[in-house]
């Protein structure tokens, strides 16, 4: 059974135009930061995560971590990417 929404859950052209606008928007600026994801070199893109990682702190962390990436670095040198 099918009901007709009310007037206060009718959703107007002027809104769908603006959601579909508003869509556009965050494609194409999903498209240019993955182009510039992809611009950068390996060394520049876990750089640029572990300055991410250092501000966000220890919001993210697990209550066991302690906050040591060495190990991470020194695998990811050991595997080769890590040119340094």
């Amino acid at each position: 059974m099918s009901e007709e929404p009310t007037p206060a859950r009718r959703v107007s052209e002027k809104d769908r135009d603006y959601m579909r606008r508003l869509g556009e928007f965050e494609a194409e600026n999903a498209r240019r930061e993955l182009a510039k994801h992809r611009e950068r070199t390996l060394d520049e893109r876990l750089e640029y995560s572990w300055r991410i990682t250092r501000s966000l702190g220890r919001s993210v962390r697990r209550p066991d971590d302690s906050g040591d990436s060495a190990l991470l670095y020194e695998r990811a040198r050991r595997l080769g990417l890590i040119v340094r």
